[in-house]
């Protein structure tokens, strides 16, 4: 799939000596073996990784960079989040974004030219061969006199830097925003995302970022890790004063409570196999 890659978006362009890349994978090795590779294009060439959405926004907002490769499939914020939180936000976007995945499919390359993704890539995919498609569009870059295209989206949220430390949540309304969320997932692998029952009044004060960090983190891996057409169950319940938030799938994986969930507030994580 082609695309400009620079529509509708606020973009910059380096006209110095230097190219500058991001390349954002949740796996540091995938990453670091990328970054590695496409450093080897030249001295003009400045090559970062990031191993999260977050982390990538974070260094976009305080860094040039011209060139995004980021995967798809992360924990917390994944790939098209990410694009579509650089497409909203009041700052300079890089000029063309790749997207990695192995789930290709109509569906995500719809998503992706909606997003003005230039070119989606399957996984996998050998370094040499990113490479040389970076090669290419740095040329084309170079070619470009200037770039100064107004974004039309309205600016991109900074609340999760700015939100406070405990908040009232509603537990039910944030089951069914991270379902929401992950559907595009599913639907590529074919399976069901199911919110299922939920208390109404399971109203709790907790970290709201580390919270959805921690949600996307289990839902993420309760997708990656269930076959094809599998399903992937989300409930609540209470339980005299703890809230007990259920991920339930039909992949592989170790079933009981989670280790890392919240020490310290009124609500706990499980996930268990059907």
């Amino acid at each position: 799939m082609q695309n400009s890659g620079m529509n509708n978006r606020k973009t910059h362009l380096a006209v110095d000596s230097f190219t500058n890349i991001l390349v954002v994978d949740d796996h540091p090795n995938t990453a670091n073996l990328l970054a590695r590779a496409l450093s080897r294009l030249g001295s003009h060439v400045e090559v970062e990784s990031a191993i999260s959405g977050y982390e990538a926004l974070q260094h976009i907002r305080e860094n040039t960079v011209d060139i995004l490769i980021t995967d798809m499939m992360m924990p917390e914020m994944t790939g098209i989040e990410l694009i579509e939180t650089i497409n909203g936000q009041d700052a300079p976007s890089p000029s063309v974004i790749f997207l990695l995945t192995a789930y290709d499919s109509d569906g995500v390359r719809d998503v992706a030219r909606r997003l003005h993704v230039k070119q989606v890539i399957t996984k996998p995919v050998h370094p040499e061969q990113i490479c040389e498609l970076v090669a290419r569009t740095i040329n084309e870059l170079k070619g470009a006199k200037t770039v100064s295209i107004e974004a039309v989206a309205p600016k991109a949220t900074q609340a999760y830097l700015t939100m406070p430390m405990y908040q009232e949540l509603n537990i039910s309304d944030l089951l069914w925003e991270v379902s929401k969320k992950f559907q595009p997932q599913a639907d590529i692998k074919g399976q069901l995302l199911v919110v299922g029952k939920t208390e109404s009044k399971s109203t709790v004060r907790a970290n709201e970022m580390l919270l959805r960090q921690a949600l996307r983190s289990l839902v993420w891996n309760a997708i990656n890790n269930t076959p094809q057409g599998g399903t992937v169950l989300l409930s609540s319940e209470i339980d005299s004063n703890t809230v007990r938030i259920v991920i339930r799938d039909t992949g592989y994986g170790r079933p009981g409570d989670i280790d890392h969930a919240l020490e310290g507030h009124d609500l706990s994580i499980v996930k268990s196999i059907v």
